[in-house]
C-alpha cells in the first residue's frame, strides 16, 4: 500500500508554515533481516528499508509505528490503506511515534551528481566507526553470553515450558515498547480508527498566528 504517489500526511508531522503539499513518491519499502543467526532462541533483527524522492517530517517514523501495531496484530494490513485515503481520514489519528534510535538516512543520490571523497577523511571516519563497532560487538557478545548461560545452564529445573512462555511474552513486551507503549493502556487497546484525530491541514492554517503567517510569507512567499 505504501510504495507509489500517496498524500502522506496521516505518516507524518504537519507542519503548516513550511510545507504545503503532502504528497510523496515512495518507490520501495521492504523488511529484510539484519543478519542471519541459527540460534532458536535468538532475537533476529529486521529492518525497515524506505526508498523515495523525498520524506516529510517523522514520516518514516510514523509508518514504522504504524507498521509495529500491524506486525502485533493489533490492526490489520488495510489501516495502512485507510490512512492515505484522505477523504476518509482527513486528521491524523493520534499515535505514538516510533523510537528514533534506529533511524538512519543510509544513502542520497542525485541524478547527474557525482560526490567526490578526501581518502584521509574516509579513512578516518572508517576507523572511527570500526572502533565503535568493535566496542558494541564486545559488549553484545558479553550478554548474549550470559543470556545462554542462563537459557542452558540456569534453566534446568521446574517447569521449562512455562520459563520459555514467560520469556517469550516479555521479549514480546521490550521488542515494541518504544513505540507502542502508549497505545495500550489499562482500558485496553483503541483502533486508529476509533481515536482522537489531530487537527487538518486546513484546521491548522486557520488557527495559524499572525506571526506564523507573516513568516511563511516572507520565507516562502505563502499568502496562508
Amino acid at each position: 500500500y505504501l510504495e507509489g504517489e500517496h498524500d502522506f500526511r496521516n505518516f507524518c508531522k504537519i507542519d503548516v508554515t513550511n510545507v504545503k503539499n503532502f504528497k510523496r513518491i515512495v518507490n520501495k519499502v521492504r523488511i529484510q533481516p539484519c543478519n542471519e543467526d541459527e540460534s532458536p532462541y535468538a532475537n533476529q533483527l529486521y529492518y525497515l528499508e524506505v526508498t523515495g524522492n523525498a520524506f516529510l517530517w517523522h514520516q518514516i517514523r510514523c509508518i514504522a509505528a504504524v507498521l509495529f501495531l500491524v506486525g502485533r496484530g493489533l490492526e490489520k494490513p488495510e489501516v495502512v490503506k485507510e490512512l492515505l485515503d484522505i477523504e476518509t481520514h482527513p486528521g491524523k489519528p493520534v499515535y505514538k511515534l516510533a523510537a528514533d534510535t534506529p533511524l538512519m538516512l543510509h544513502e542520497s543520490v542525485y541524478n547527474d551528481l557525482q560526490f567526490h571523497y578526501d581518502p584521509e577523511v574516509i579513512q578516518g571516519l572508517y576507523l572511527k566507526l570500526e572502533n565503535r563497532w568493535k566496542n558494541f560487538s564486545i559488549k553484545a557478545s558479553m550478554t548474549k553470553n550470559v543470556l545462554n548461560f542462563i537459557d542452558f545452564n540456569i534453566v534446568t529445573t521446574g517447569d521449562t515450558k512455562a520459563w520459555r512462555n514467560h520469556k517469550d511474552r516479555k521479549t514480546l513486551e521490550c521488542d515494541y515498547k518504544d513505540a507502542c507503549s502508549s497505545s495500550i493502556g489499562k482500558s485496553g487497546y483503541t483502533m486508529l480508527r476509533n481515536r482522537r484525530k489531530c487537527g487538518t491541514y486546513e484546521e491548522k492554517v486557520k488557527n495559524l498566528s499572525d506571526r506564523k503567517r507573516e513568516k511563511a510569507n516572507r520565507v516562502h512567499g505563502w499568502d496562508l
